[in-house]
């Protein structure tokens, strides 16, 4: 009987069909076989692990398999394995730890014997590196165990064998890829062949046949619609092993008629010689093309003092013609550098600089050099006819001053790929090889990708192959270009122990690697520290090589990567690359602050960290292969990659393919110990590597962990506009949602993140997002500093911190301009145009003016949205420092708790408390209905004090009216304000305005939503509904200038960032994973608010948003318990319900986390230890010291919700029976059952605690600890 089989990989929670599978008395097994319960079986190394199910029959697992790339036999070390089949057997190939993999295990059910083969061929498409797959068999094997997988392959016997004497002895059975695989044949396509292919075509692009008719194949293959010329197209046929039929499973148009000027003036190229053939002592011909290419700016260049100083005499500024203007009544006109016009005019030029895109990018015009061999005939013109199918990649006819560099190409244009859908999309590795068949001659093949195209997963495969090229400044092509090179599937890679005889050729590509450090005063992208830097990275490579090959107990491990067979002598194969190692004990200073799997102690000498690692771009594709034999060549089952970008970190080409670590989602931050070194990267005896508190440090960790790679996450295509915070935590959990709480992908895959989104953001936002050069010279801890503060919790702040969003999301620098809903394009101030699907608004804004647009305020004006605006306010109160104005008026107006720490930044840098006036706009007097972190009036009095104490003037209750303008020159002079309620207005000198007053919505951005049709508000917020879409059901939007339309019943502003970011992820279905957990409309994560204040102190506020508006009671009925000690004072806020729903600590200790503090918001007081009754018997002194003794540690947790479910799923059937009247505060009820519930609830308790319990810093007892009898 015929079956037909499906092959997956199997999972963890198919460990109930194995084990049926292992105790069918159906099942047959060579190999090793385990009893279950199979538990433990995931928790042992294996490459490969595969499921083999009957179609249609997911519940019925027919086989399991394990592949490794070693045999599960501890006799000899994991790499020695090959080396000793080599010595001992007669082999007549060379098996290398990259082309041999070992079929370990297999138990199958004995009604299907021909599963083998469907999992041989399995294992060959995922292993194109592997030729090779070799199965050990023991001398003590069972009649007939490997008789079906004997058939496959071929027996080979140790080299003293002796048939007559040897009966039974170790023998290995070697299965040959190109003697088992299925023939996959390509040909040139016939007119015939028309319907089939264009069927192919239209699976993914239907518009072709529309366009062109039923017959355009056949038409452009027989002539009648032009010639091909030298292009080919090509059709792969499979012959069905049962039916022997054949089928075409794909095309592929292919061309070498290429316009070489048309690309090289287009793309940059230099990487791959350009595309040109060029043999050392050939005939040459040069030709010079005028190209522009595009170089990012060091952040050294971007922020610091040095780099806005040389941007500063770079501007020049001319005071002459505008310093009389600037002048007040009475005042004298100065010296030249102190007057206010050189100032202003600094301010001017900090401002356009910082906020246009030539700040971070350079342009550079140069003349390109083509060098080509010279063609030994003459070219003939040939007029091709041009038959565009998508691709702006014309087939011009050549013009005669390129005809020789056309002809000299060495590359060829893959215009058309379309795989069948059935077909299994490792077949686009066969299909590139075969590309490469039909041009033998060139060495490049391009692939261009339209850029409105939606990728299908063959295409995406096809890219995995290639290297993205860039696109030159004003490029005239959309499409993105894609190169790949012949060596990349056919080069045969081997790995081999570094020796000193490579360092010459590793030091080239070391140098390779460098940007160019030549320090000349021309030059905007190095400074003293950037070439310091340098030297000091120089220093540490050298030490690390003379260690490595001088000292012969060294613990550092170096692997040359090599292009060339295994056979041919070193020193004819080519250096690729190279990686360091060495040991990784670190692992328990890593997990405190990241969220990675408990600790396996069995791998605490199997991690290794790359120290660095290079590698030719030709060849970053197969870096699961080569992670592997690194592994397994060093001994290592997970490998690290620290990147301290703060300090020195050494080069990883392969950090694409490594998985990011996503930090803790929820801090602990008392775990510190008190020993200086603790939290260190463990120093080296004889290398002086920088240090690293991988506790406390920024820094961006990767791991691969040997499995195979597996990109995860949504590919709906998505387009945000803004980069705030929720839009922070919205990408975040994007990037990371394949991160479970069981860890169950890390334990099966390396994940590694995959989306297709693009956010458009201003010039400078992400640069200064991720900016870490900037140095305060005010501030002795820069960590603590204004401008590196964050107001957020610690979940969006990672992602600056911890994490690169750049590396996995595309970002488009511009200022947008309109929408156009009809087309669905954003237009960008820059002429870029992007096309969108779905769209996000999430640019909304923090202070600002609502009625005076943002983007045309003079430059002595400020407002603190974003971190370049601190940036940018920093470096204008340095010109404004000192003795350049001696008088200087810096005006701040605004009523929340950002007000008090720009003051307090003030007075620290630069400002004496005469120079600063603070305005209070008039507060009326309202309920406090909705929680909200980023104020606090009850504490307003004594901060009023505060400033009084400090003599800033103050003015209160007064609210902005206009500002009063130099004359001929767009400079605040005076500011009006209006007294409440007088009515009386004044005017207030000043040369700096902050501006704190709330405005979510900016001025511009309103005008293109309406003018684009989107709804907007008389009081200037975007209509909602519930799912956060607009009127325009593509386009969502979501922060705090957004209303919903029939006002909920429930607070949705003043929310946790990563809790409407969940919510959006729900609403626009971008879960990669069906996930049990329920949607909920309301909020309940409390939301996070830091400052620090005058007089040095700090606040830190969370409140949890109501579940409930209507018809509640404000939060001046709220039971407040207060306590102070030792200069902490802390406020708790209880609802009627006993709920906490905010809580407020202002203390003198600036440096330490309070991030801990939001656990215990939204808790019931008596969950928390009865709360209240402590307070009031006078029990707790300090609510602080309280919430940090050592039983708190359950409710950070990260499971501790699980904990809260299985209790509620325990209390329900009781809560069902009682009426809901009765059930509100009702202690006695309570008492009357407590009996009933409290074991079932301390039985939850128990098992949490012991289920993580090795989680914990704080060692919580058990009931067996104390030897008693525990059921």
């Amino acid at each position: 009987m015929s079956y037909q089989y499906i092959t997956r990989t199997a999972l963890h929670q198919n460990v109930g069909q194995i084990e049926e599978l292992y105790r069918s008395k159906q099942s047959e097994h060579f190999g090793e076989k385990r009893s279950p319960p199979l538990t433990q079986l995931f928790y042992e190394y294996q490459t490969h692990r595969l499921a083999v199910y009957e179609q249609g029959e997911d519940n019925k697992m027919v086989a399991y398999c394990e592949f490794c790339i070693h045999p599960n036999i501890a006799v000899l070390a994991n790499h020695f394995w090959l080396n000793w089949l080599s010595a001992r057997f007669c082999l007549e190939e060379r098996l290398t730890v990259l082309n041999t993999v070992f079929f370990n295990f297999a138990i199958y059910n004995e009604n299907h014997p021909n599963i083998f083969k469907e999992v041989i061929y399995e294992v060959f498409y995922r292993e194109l590196r592997v030729f090779f797959i070799i199965i050990a068999k023991p001398p003590t094997y069972r009649d007939g165990e490997y008789k079906l997988i004997e058939s496959y392959g071929r027996t080979y016997y140790p080299k003293d064998f002796k048939a007559t004497a040897n009966t039974h002895c170790p023998s290995v059975i070697i299965i040959e890829r190109e003697k088992i695989m299925p023939i996959l044949s390509f040909r040139k396509a016939l007119p015939e062949d028309n319907d089939d292919i264009v069927n192919i075509i239209d699976l993914e692009e239907p518009e072709l046949r529309k366009n062109f008719g039923d017959f355009y194949i056949a038409e452009l293959l027989m002539g009648t619609n032009g010639r091909l010329g030298t292009s080919h197209v090509i059709v792969a046929e499979n012959t069905d092993e049962v039916t022997k039929g054949v089928s075409n499973t794909g095309v592929m148009w292919l061309t070498d008629s290429l316009d070489l000027e048309l690309l090289l003036t287009n793309f940059n190229f230099e990487r791959v010689d350009n595309l040109v053939r060029y043999t050392p002592d050939a005939p040459h011909t040069v030709v010079l093309f005028q190209v522009e290419s595009v170089e990012p700016r060091r952040y050294t260049a971007l922020y610091t003092d040095k780099g806005i100083d040389k941007l500063k005499i770079q501007g020049g500024f001319g005071i002459e013609s505008s310093s009389a203007c600037l002048l007040r009544e009475g005042e004298v006109r100065r010296d030249s550098f102190l007057d206010r016009a050189y100032v202003f005019s600094k301010f001017k030029h900090i401002c356009e600089e910082l906020r246009s895109g030539r700040h971070y990018i350079d342009i550079i015009k140069k003349n390109l050099t083509v060098t080509f061999d010279t063609p030994s005939r003459r070219v003939e013109d040939k007029d091709y006819l041009n038959v565009d199918l998508g691709s702006s990649v014309r087939l011009e006819a050549a013009r005669a001053s390129i005809k020789g560099l056309n002809k000299a190409a060495n590359a060829f244009l893959l215009k058309k790929f379309n795989l069948h859908p059935k077909q299994p999309v490792e077949y686009v590795f066969f299909f590139l090889s075969a590309t490469f068949s039909a041009y033998p001659e060139h060495d490049y093949c391009l692939v261009p990708v339209p850029a409105v195209i939606q990728l299908t997963n063959s295409r995406r495969q096809l890219l995995k192959y290639c290297m993205r090229v860039n696109h030159r400044p004003g490029t005239s092509i959309s499409e993105e270009m894609y190169v790949c090179h012949r060596s990349t599937l056919f080069g045969k890679l081997n790995i081999v122990k570094l020796e000193e005889i490579d360092m010459p050729e590793i030091r080239k590509i070391l140098r390779q690697g460098r940007r160019r450090t030549s320090l000349d005063d021309d030059n905007p992208f190095h400074s003293a520290d950037t070439l310091k830097g340098d030297l000091k990275r120089d220093e540490l490579t050298n030490q690390i090589f003379d260690d490595l090959l001088n000292n012969f107990e060294t613990e550092l491990i170096a692997w040359t990567f090599f292009c060339g067979k295994s056979s041919i002598p070193r020193v004819d194969c080519t250096i690729v690359g190279f990686i360091v190692l060495r040991p990784f004990t670190d692992y328990e200073y890593v997990k405190k602050q990241c969220f990675l799997p408990p600790d396996e102690y069995h791998l605490y000498h199997h991690r290794g960290e790359i120290i660095m690692l290079r590698l030719h771009p030709f060849f970053q594709m197969w870096s699961d292969e080569l992670f592997r034999a690194v592994g397994i060549k060093s001994g290592f089952r997970q490998l690290y990659y620290l990147n301290h970008f703060m300090g020195i970190s050494f080069p990883n080409d392969l950090l694409g393919s490594m998985m990011p670590i996503e930090p803790l989602r929820q801090k602990r931050n008392w775990y510190m110990s008190s020993d200086p070194s603790w939290g260190y990267r463990r120093p080296s005896a004889t290398i002086n590597f920088p240090k690293i508190n991988l506790c406390r440090d920024r820094l961006y960790i990767y791991c691969h962990n040997m499995l195979s790679s597996k990109f995860l996450g949504s590919q709906k295509s998505l387009v945000l506009i803004g980069f705030s915070d929720v839009c922070r935590a919205f990408l975040r959990l994007l990037l990371f949602g394949w991160n479970t709480k069981d860890f169950s992908n890390v334990k099966e895959n390396n994940c590694l993140p995959s989306v297709d989104i693009t956010v458009i953001v201003q010039y400078g936002i992400v640069e200064a997002a991720y900016d870490c050069q900037f140095v305060c010279r005010y501030c002795v801890s820069n960590r603590n500093c204004y401008i590196n503060r964050f107001n957020c919790g610690p979940y969006v702040r990672d992602t600056t911190h911890r994490m690169d969003l750049r590396r996995y999301v595309h970002f488009v620098s511009g200022t947008l301009k309109y929408i156009d809903r009809e087309q669905k394009v954003i237009g960008l101030d820059n002429n870029c145009k992007i096309k969108y699907s779905t769209l996000l608004l999430m640019v909304d804004s923090k202070y600002g003016f609502k009625d005076i647009d943002s983007t045309t305020m003079p430059y002595n004006y400020a407002h603190i949205n974003m971190r370049l605006d601190k940036v940018i306010l920093y470096h204008k109160l340095q010109e404004m420092s000192g003795d350049k104005f001696p008088s200087k008026q810096v005006l701040v107006y605004g009523n929340n708790l950002a007000v008090f720490e720009c003051i307090n930044f003030l007075l620290k840098h630069g400002c004496r408390p005469n120079n600063i006036i603070y305005v209070q706009p008039h507060r009326i007097a309202r309920p406090e209905v909705l929680n909200n972190p980023t104020e606090d009036f009850r504490l307003e009095s004594i901060l009023e004090e505060m400033i009084k104490d400090l003599n800033i003037p103050f003015y209160i209750s007064c609210n902005f009216v206009e500002f009063t303008f130099y004359k001929n020159e767009y400079f605040i002079e005076k500011a009006k304000f209006e007294r409440i309620p007088s009515r009386e207005t004044f005017e207030i000198f000043c040369d700096l305005f902050i501006n704190f007053n709330d405005n979510y919505l900016r001025p511009h951005v309103e005008k293109i939503l309406r003018t684009s049709g989107i709804e907007v508000t008389e009081d200037r917020y975007i209509s909602v509904d519930e799912n956060y879409c607009t009127n325009d059901p593509n386009i969502y939007a979501a922060g705090r200038y957004v209303t919903i339309k029939t006002e909920p019943n429930y607070q949705y502003i003043h929310t946790a960032d990563e809790e409407l970011a969940k919510k959006l992820i729900s609403i626009l279905k971008l879960k990669g994973e069906e996930t049990d957990e329920t949607f909920e409309r309301r909020f309940s994560k409390p939301c996070y608010f830091t400052a620090l204040l005058p007089c040095g102190y700090k606040i830190v506020k969370v409140t949890v948003p109501k579940r409930y508006v209507i018809g509640q009671l404000s939060n001046e009925y709220n039971e407040t318990l207060t306590t102070y000690e030792d200069g902490d004072f802390f406020r708790v806020q209880l609802s009627s319900t006993g709920m906490i729903n905010e809580i407020t600590c202002v203390t003198k200790n600036i440096f330490k986390k309070y991030y801990f503090i939001q656990y215990f918001c939204g808790k019931h007081e008596a969950l928390l230890n009865n709360l209240r009754n402590r307070w009031k018997l006078g029990l707790i002194t300090n609510f602080l010291t309280y919430f940090e003794q050592p039983w708190t540690e359950i409710f950070m947790h990260h499971c501790f919700g699980d904990l809260q479910l299985e209790n509620r799923k325990a209390l329900m059937p009781l809560l069902k029976k009682i009426p809901p009247a009765q059930a509100v505060n009702n202690a006695r009820l309570r008492e009357h059952h407590q009996p009933a519930y409290q074991p079932l609830l301390e039985a939850n308790v128990v098992n949490f605690l012991r289920r993580y319990r090795a989680d914990f810093i704080n060692q919580f007892a058990l009931p067996e600890d104390s030897g008693w009898p525990f059921i």
